[in-house]
């Protein structure tokens, strides 16, 4: 049953990391099963803890009338029509699957920590680390040969069994961390086993370097030289010190060598330095934080967080779509309530102080290791969600788990000594005897007393009594994931969705009405299924009110997205285009820096409908970024307006930046007037210094190549030519150049050749070689276009400024 069960805890990181449902009901199916054949039958001294936070997590489903109603929920259910359940939590069904999610979380831990290991400690944890090896060298050996592993999803380029990097990189950085001390303890004993166990500590470190992940690599190498200086410290052995050390800092030697991608995430690229105060996370922390005050002892609820905090984002407002915070505990206090953080550090700091390895201690090396991994792990939680993840949680429970001490802690039942109790005497009542020599490096749970050894049928028949509706859940997500809808979950709206893109392709609309009503009953917060709606309403009902509602509440729920009122706007396009322009003005103020591209898509989108165009020319009036779109694709009559315009506003242009300004005279020059544009230069000489190509193409435009040429010439910058010379004659020059019509080095070595030798027309014949072939460098173009002027070739030379010039 041992073995079983590090078989369960490596299956939660297997499976994808668990974070789909099916793979969630298998890991609980299989833990369940386990409870109910070889049920405990010790009492966990955390038991209070944890039902207090499964009472925190039930609030949800208390009358919401109890409470104070938060106003984004007053909103929604009186200016928004939403017909939200009656309970605290506004999505009670996604409440209840996260809800016996994380029962079973705390009846497997529980059990894991009461149970009365029948192997030694160390067999157990190098059984789990040898699994987690298997799992760490096949995700290498994917990565390497290019295969997809159909279970594992990671994101992007990410690397692993988890979608998200960080996630990967937490059980495999605190697993290397394992195998360090497996490695010093079988090395201490001469045993060859050692140099496997070192040879998985490398392949970890070589995992969380590929894996990219910053906190992995942190846990990683912070772990190990935080074990090392505790195990060796004060031992008088110094010579275990400095191998220990030698062995980290060689290995952080490689990877600040090697690191590639990964230390440039850590360090930055020479031209994109790293901009800590610009990290998408602390602005999210910064919101976060914001609700977090806001929320009462209950919170919003287990599962709604995402549709909560879209809300009530600020400063991390952007065209993004956040489904956590970027923090354990930030997402535990926002859906528990500010007393569950509390709960739980109280609980973990219980359980680490009650069980702190001791120096002389059976298993110190091991159990060290595990200490230092738990606190790493959730110092990880204050900037990553890994305590939110089966896969990662599950298996640091269990490492957590094999801390205790069986022997002491029936031990201390016996004789009613406790943690506080041990604090108090500095010599304990009862000390536990010192194992025998066998089993120097774990206990046997059939040891210790006779009262350990009567489990309580109590304690066994209520585990029982948990597990089993646990089962009778698990089943049903398993048959939920496998298509057939017992009752919502998170599975069959996630089929919803796919189906719904499907149905809106095949232009199914009834369909889509009828896959995004069965959504909402498990996600009545979910913006996508009433935008789906209002998309095939639009299509299938003359009446406008319902489309125009779902719209608004899609608008509401998802408040940062820019796609989500443009398309709405496309829709009223076609069927009411009066009410596209309100649409556009939300998108347009949540554009941000992309307003003048969204603004163009919307001048392409009212192509054909002259009165929305009009109205978005209007919207121009007061933002020259969007002036500037606009007379982009102005025709000469809407440009000659809105050139009068902002010159009777403005005459002197101050509203407009430098950039602005030549930007606006070049488009005046290719859609306006240019004979009033050469009046306004000729009035404003001052004007030059930022207009001098608008105002050469309108010389240039009447005939006058000289003016405009020498007026370029004066005001261009010089690009940097090549500063290599090719010491060749110049026959030979010219051979390779004819060989071979794209060898810019031979090319520019016999420009400079004949320029030396004051052959200015050979030299000329030269460049204009070099420029028809493409992709030529632009240097090329300057050089042609001065030398051209030099021999008053003004077309030759006004061509090639254009091509220079890009205009």
């Amino acid at each position: 049953m041992d073995f079983i069960i590090v078989g369960l805890t490596l299956l939660a990181p297997a499976l994808g990391g668990s974070t789909k449902l099916w793979a969630q009901a298998l890991v609980v199916l299989g833990c369940v099963l386990v409870i109910l054949v070889a049920p405990p039958g010790a009492r966990l001294p955390l038991r209070f803890i944890l039902a207090g936070l499964l009472l925190l997590a039930g609030a949800g489903f208390l009358p919401a009338t109890w409470f104070a109603t938060p106003s984004w929920r007053h909103t929604l259910q009186t200016d928004y029509q939403l017909p939200l359940a009656g309970t605290l939590s506004p999505q009670p069904w996604v409440t209840l699957e996260n809800l016996l999610l994380l029962l079973a979380t705390v009846l497997w831990g529980s059990y894991l920590c009461t149970r009365r290991w029948e192997s030694r400690r160390r067999v157990l944890l190098a059984v789990y680390c040898a699994g987690l090896l298997d799992l760490i060298g096949l995700a290498l050996a994917a990565e390497t040969a290019g295969f997809h592993i159909g279970i594992w999803h990671p994101v992007g380029d990410t690397f692993g069994f988890f979608p998200n990097r960080n996630q990967t990189g937490n059980p495999i950085a605190l697993g290397g961390l394992c195998m360090l001390a497996l490695a010093f303890l079988m090395f201490s004993r001469k045993n060859r086993a050692g140099y496997f166990w070192a040879a998985g500590y490398i392949v970890s470190m070589v995992a969380v370097v590929v894996n990219r992940s910053r906190a992995g690599v942190s846990i990683f190498f912070l772990g190990s030289l935080v074990w090392v200086l505790w195990v060796t410290g004060r031992s008088r052995e110094k010579s275990k010190l400095g191998l220990g050390l030698s062995a980290v800092l060689l290995l952080f030697t490689a990877f600040l060598l090697f690191g590639g991608r990964t230390l440039e995430r850590f360090t930055g690229r020479p031209d994109q330095p790293v901009d800590v105060t610009a990290d998408l996370r602390f602005t999210i922390h910064a919101d976060a934080l914001k609700l977090f005050r806001h929320v009462s002892w209950h919170g919003v609820g287990l599962g709604n967080f995402e549709p909560v905090f879209a809300l009530h984002r600020v400063k991390s407002a952007g065209n993004n779509r956040l489904v956590h915070p970027e923090s354990d505990w930030f997402w535990a206090g926002i859906e528990l309530g500010w007393v569950a953080p509390a709960l739980i550090l109280a609980g973990a700091v219980y359980w680490l102080v009650r069980h702190w390895p001791a120096r002389n201690g059976p298993s110190f090396y091991l159990l060290s290791a595990i200490a230092v991994g738990a606190i790493l792990f959730l110092a990880h939680g204050l900037v990553d969600v890994s305590g939110h993840r089966l896969g990662t949680l599950w298996p640091m429970i269990f490492l957590a788990s094999l801390l205790r001490d069986s022997r002491k802690d029936a031990a201390d039942n016996l004789t009613g000594t406790g943690i506080m109790k041990r604090w108090r005497s500095p010599s304990p009542v009862l000390r536990t005897p010192s194992p025998p020599a066998g089993e120097r490096d774990g206990v046997r749970g059939s040891g210790g007393t006779r009262k350990e050894t009567e489990p309580s049928r109590g304690v066994a028949r209520a585990y029982r009594l948990a597990a089993a509706p646990l089962a009778v859940a698990a089943g049903a997500w398993l048959v939920s994931a496998l298509g057939a809808t017992p009752f919502p979950t998170s599975a069959s709206l996630e089929r919803v969705r796919r189906d719904l893109v499907r149905a809106q392709a095949r232009r199914s609309f009834d369909y889509v009405v009828q896959l995004a009503n069965e959504g909402l009953r498990f996600a009545p917060l979910d913006w996508e299924l009433y935008f789906h709606r209002a998309l095939a309403e639009a299509r299938l009902s003359p009446r406008l009110d319902d489309m125009l509602m779902d719209f608004r509440r899609a608008r509401f729920l998802e408040p940062n997205m820019v796609a989500v009122p443009f398309d709405e706007g496309r829709v009223w396009l076609a069927r009411e285009p009066r009410l596209a322009l309100g649409a556009w003005h939300a998108a347009l103020r949540r554009a941000g820096p992309d307003k003048a591209v969204l603004y163009r898509q919307m001048l392409s989108e009212a192509t054909g409908t002259p009165e929305i165009r009009d109205e978005l020319r209007a919207l121009a009036l007061d933002e020259p970024e969007l002036l500037l779109v606009f007379l982009a694709q102005a025709t000469p009559e809407e440009a000659a307006v809105e050139v009068d315009r902002l010159l009777a506003e403005d005459q002197a242009l101050k509203t407009l930046a430098p950039e602005q300004r030549r930007m606006f005279f070049l488009l005046w020059a290719r859609h306006g007037n240019k004979e009033l544009l050469e009046e306004t230069f000729r009035a404003n000489p001052a004007w030059a210094e930022s207009g001098w190509l608008a105002y050469a193409l309108v010389l240039a435009g009447r005939g006058s190549l000289r003016e405009a040429c020498e007026l370029i010439g004066r005001c261009v910058d010089a690009p940097t030519l090549p500063t290599f010379t090719l010491q060749k004659p110049v026959a030979e020059l010219r051979r390779d150049l004819l060989l071979n019509t794209n060898d810019f080095v031979a090319g520019f070595a016999l420009y400079q050749a004949h320029l030396g030798a004051n052959e200015t027309n050979d030299a000329l014949d030269t460049l204009r070689k070099l420029t028809a072939v493409p992709n030529c460098p632009k240097y090329f173009f300057y050089l042609q276009a001065q030398l051209a002027m030099k021999n008053g070739a003004w077309d030759d030379a006004w061509r090639a400024w254009k091509k220079f010039l890009d205009v």
